[in-house]
């Protein structure tokens, strides 16, 4: 992954765009470089609840236009299950991670946290399953596809809840985003449910369905990092997620944005109403 150079040019010349800043050295041996601004507002971070009506993901993208030799691609959401939130003698916790990719943020360089993110930490892109239609408890889906909120260069406020709670469609497992005029699309439709990068199973973990097998320590799966389980939490996971603005240049180099941190919720995979 390639996160903050592109091609050079020359002669010098110096550009800054909202959205994006554009630096051409005079040098013709330097690469150009792109700066991407992450997005930055939040409104519901939900972190460590046992309330199930706060425990949603809520945030606004960063949008700009796109310019002639760079495109945005989206807003890409990166999540990671932990069987630890906190641990003072541990690096593997959720919250030892979390500080970790903050502290490589700079100004300076702010793609390189989403380098620690992905590459160091294991982060795996969200996805959302759309089940078929004529078999919806059945493991097949009709479309399985990157959770990736598309740039229209309109800021959007994003909805993302993990887990189905008592079976009330307003806690329903989904992703959407709503406009500016006030308009709903969801990210596949309104059926479709986030699930898991490797296995396509849902966030519902210990339920009965065919795809809500909890996460095994023995399985490798990558999208887990397990450590034993937190004193008195027997069976509960905790779901960190990010998101951050990526884009491509003419030579279909990608880039990345800061991240933002969109919370954590645990999930209990001993009980119906995780």
């Amino acid at each position: 992954m390639k996160t903050s150079w592109g091609k050079f040019k020359c002669p010098f010349i110096s550009l800054f765009f909202s959205g994006c800043f554009l630096f051409l050295t005079s040098g013709c041996g330097l690469d150009q470089v792109y700066y991407i601004l992450a997005p930055t507002r939040t409104y519901n971070v939900p972190e460590n609840t046992s309330f199930f009506s706060e425990a949603y993901f809520e945030f606004e993208t960063n949008e700009k236009k796109d310019f002639e030799d760079f495109v945005y691609s989206g807003t890409e959401i990166y999540y990671k299950i932990y069987s630890r939130y906190n641990d003072d003698l541990a690096s593997t916790d959720l919250t030892s991670q979390r500080s970790s990719i903050y502290s490589v943020s700079t100004s300076d360089n702010d793609a390189n946290a989403a380098t620690k993110m992905i590459e160091t930490y294991g982060y795996k892109p969200l996805y959302v399953c759309t089940p078929s239609a004529e078999n919806p408890d059945d493991k097949k889906f009709d479309k399985i596809e990157p959770c990736i909120i598309p740039h229209t260069s309109e800021n959007k406020r994003v909805h993302i809840r993990l887990t189905d709670y008592q079976n009330l469609d307003e806690y329903s497992a989904r992703v959407y985003y709503t406009t500016n005029e006030g308009k709903t699309h969801y990210i596949g439709s309104e059926k479709s449910f986030p699930c898991r990068y490797s296995s396509s199973n849902t966030f519902n973990f210990g339920r009965k369905g065919v795809r809500d097998a909890k996460p095994e320590k023995d399985n490798g799966e990558s999208d887990l990092s397990y450590t034993d389980f937190d004193s008195g939490a027997e069976n509960t996971f905790y779901v960190a997620l990010y998101a951050v603005l990526s884009g491509r240049d003419i030579s279909y180099v990608t880039y990345h944005s800061n991240v933002l941190y969109l919370g954590c919720v645990p999930i209990n995979a001993n009980v119906e109403d995780n």
